[in-house]
């Protein structure tokens, strides 16, 4: 018997790590939740074919990294950003080689929403056109 994940679920590891989305032929695949055990950080957002590439990675110190992923897991954006949710401040940047290098000065993180949601168009038609 082939027993692969299909469709919505949840996942306990032995490690006490839990994976809560969809599958798809026994991987991670679409929208899903994995959170570390022993509050050690959470990942929310895309999976493809078992690999986290596009979402927020939610630290242990409640930091947030908003961007894409590679193969490993690992931020690689050079759009991303990070929030600092205790101090309201964000900042745009890149993670290279493992080490957050800053594109952008901190800025707080209502301005950058706000400016976000302007951005968008009004009317649905607006963003149809070419």
């Amino acid at each position: 018997i082939n027993a692969e994940y299909m469709g919505e679920g949840i996942y306990y590891f032995l490690n006490g790590d839990v994976y809560s989305g969809q599958w798809v032929e026994g991987k991670k695949h679409g929208a899903g939740c994995y959170t570390f055990a022993g509050e050690k950080g959470q990942y929310a957002g895309h999976w493809q074919n078992g690999i986290f590439d596009e979402g927020q990675w939610k630290m242990s110190d409640n930091n947030l990294y908003e961007g894409k992923f590679d193969a490993k897991n690992r931020p690689c954006d050079a759009a991303g950003v990070i929030k600092f949710p205790a101090l309201g401040l964000l900042q745009q940047g890149d993670y290279q080689k493992g080490r957050w290098c800053p594109t952008h000065e901190l800025i707080r993180i209502a301005d950058y929403e706000n400016a976000r949601v302007s951005e968008e168009p009004e009317h649905e038609d607006q963003a149809l056109q070419v």
